[in-house]
């Protein structure tokens, strides 16, 4: 995959901070640098995806014109940053989860309100899931796939999609379903004539979870892996299993339930991942040993899942309530970001967790610092195989001029 060579240079003014050296007694290498300043109040709101050309695409859930109903935008090494579709309110407002590409170029992706059905969040929309198009002169189309209507469909889908091989999409939706309003799991599936039909293939009903945050991931067989932030035993979230049986129907199945009362880490905010031994990985926002988060491993034991907490966040320099999800390199460590901590400002930082051989695993950190790296890095990083980490903050970043900014995209170098 290709991604930005070094001697590129975008619009924005370039800034280089060595990294800072914290726990484990070896820093990362490399200098830190801000590919993109966001200006005027836009926000991004997902991390970043790549296509086969090596341009990135995210969403930012405010900005675009008169209706500040947010973006989706374009990184290439040739062009810079680009907005390529912005959105008006009845197509979509906020988009927030992250993009998804398909084969001919085109982008999936939700926003958590706006579309054709008012009556959610204050009458700001139940949401939509879109897709952008690029057209012949160089454009983007933008399509509404589906309307939530706020019902037994859901309401509020804020986190990204996933496909399956077939072309059908999934995802999950924050509220709605029914009378407990703790969000659905649901898949469109194209039927024609650029329709697509919805189906709700689990209704939260706040005993197997409430409140999911993230999306979906795919396991080996074919099973649906995903978190929720609120419900269970100990209202502290829950991680879940969706199976698919020969009918057609899906089995739901509770995989963990996270306890507040003990060290246990809760609020899982972030989606989950899965290595080649089929375990699952994945953050908390809170609980752990102080209650700054932690990172958890779910592994398959006999027909059950045992939870292991990997690393307990300690807040302060070491960062606090990591909120994205996580990612693994080449050589089994895992990189993430936290949402604050990281300093007295407590605007986050990155971190790698190492594995160190008797089941502990070792974290180094990137400070995001005071504001002019930026502010909040919450989104899943991307990793391009070749020593670099990209990802972006929510606000803050600086200008070579001076001007502050409202988020950020960031390259980090940590070397192979």
């Amino acid at each position: 995959m290709r991604i930005w060579p070094v001697r590129l240079l975008f619009r924005r003014p370039i800034t280089h901070i060595m990294l800072v050296l914290l726990s484990t007694g070896v820093a990362w290498a490399g200098p830190y640098t801000l590919l993109h300043v966001f200006l005027t109040n836009p926000h991004p709101t997902s991390g970043l995806l790549v296509d086969a050309d090596g341009n990135a695409y995210g969403t930012t859930g405010l900005g675009g014109g008169q209706s500040n109903a947010g973006t989706v935008y374009e990184l290439s090494a040739t062009a810079g940053y680009k907005a390529i579709y912005a959105f008006g309110g009845l197509d979509g407002r906020s988009p927030g989860g992250a993009l998804v590409l398909d084969k001919a170029g085109n982008l999936y992706g939700t926003t958590a309100y706006g579309g054709t059905f008012p009556q959610c969040a204050n009458n700001l929309g139940c949401g939509t899931v879109f897709r952008l198009s690029p057209t012949n002169g160089g454009g983007w189309s933008e399509t509404v796939l589906y309307n939530f209507t706020g019902g037994a469909d859901g309401a509020l889908p804020i986190s990204g999609l996933i496909f399956d091989s077939q072309g059908n999409l999934y995802g999950t939706t924050h509220e709605g379903g029914n009378d407990t309003d703790c969000g659905v799991v649901y898949e469109l599936t194209p039927s024609g004539d650029e329709q697509w039909t919805q189906q709700v293939l689990y209704t939260f009903s706040g005993s197997d979870g409430c409140l999911p945050i993230t999306g979906l991931t795919f396991g080996t067989g074919g099973d649906l892996y995903g978190t929720s932030a609120q419900g269970g035993t100990w209202n502290g979230g829950t991680a879940f299993d969706l199976t698919a049986s020969p009918d057609g129907a899906w089995v739901y199945s509770v995989i963990h339930e996270f306890n507040p009362n003990a060290d246990d880490g809760f609020r899982p905010e972030g989606g989950l991942i899965l290595d080649d031994s089929g375990n699952l990985y994945g953050t908390t926002t809170a609980g752990g040993e102080v209650g700054s988060g932690t990172v958890f491993e779910l592994t398959p034991s006999g027909g059950n899942w045992m939870e292991s907490v990997l690393y307990s966040f300690a807040g302060g320099n070491d960062g606090a309530s990591p909120a994205g999800s996580l990612v693994f390199d080449s050589a089994g460590n895992l990189y993430g970001a936290t949402f604050s901590g990281g300093g007295p400002k407590n605007y986050g930082t990155l971190f790698r967790l190492t594995p160190a051989g008797d089941g502990t695993w070792n974290e180094s950190l990137f400070l995001m610092g005071n504001g002019p790296r930026g502010v909040q890095p919450s989104g899943p990083l991307l990793l391009d195989g070749k020593g670099h980490v990209f990802g972006t903050a929510y606000d803050g970043g600086r200008t070579k001029t001076g001007k502050i900014g409202h988020g950020v995209v960031f390259r980090l170098d940590i070397g192979h």
